[in-house]
């Protein structure tokens, strides 16, 4: 992304993780939102694939009219990100700069299976299963 037509769009790939960021989290669906109040608008959906990564979503990334800033405004967008037996993500106020590609990183960490199983303990026991499965 480095041509003029450029200049007014930016982009953004995720890359979804699976509890303390150590394994790739497929089909997580991802919705990102204008960041707009209440006239919030959904911009973009997809899915992550086999390595956690989203496809790359062009956005609008306008720098404003007659700016003589060095350093162009972002654009902010919300980023919202779900998957069966995950908590869902919300990200509030994610930048997205004209001419540039983002990489936003989300760990979500699983919901527990058991009643009464605390979250923290069901993450230990995935990880060292997890990481059991490696070797």
């Amino acid at each position: 992304m480095n041509s003029q037509e450029d200049m007014n769009i930016g982009s953004i790939v995720i890359r979804a993780r699976s509890g303390y960021g150590l394994f790739p989290l497929s089909d997580v669906l991802v919705t990102i939102f204008s960041q707009d109040g209440e006239n919030s608008t959904t911009v973009a959906v997809g899915y992550t694939d086999e390595s956690g990564l989203s496809p790359e979503f062009v956005l609008p990334a306008t720098v404003k009219e007659g700016s003589t800033q060095l350093k162009p405004i972002a654009q902010r967008f919300t980023i919202e990100a779900s998957k069966p037996g995950y908590q869902t993500v919300i990200l509030h106020g994610v930048q997205v700069y004209p001419g540039v590609q983002t990489v936003q990183n989300l760990n979500m960490a699983p919901l527990p299976s058991r009643p009464g199983q605390t979250l923290t303990e069901y993450d230990k026991e995935l990880v060292q299963e997890e990481m059991m499965q490696e070797l």
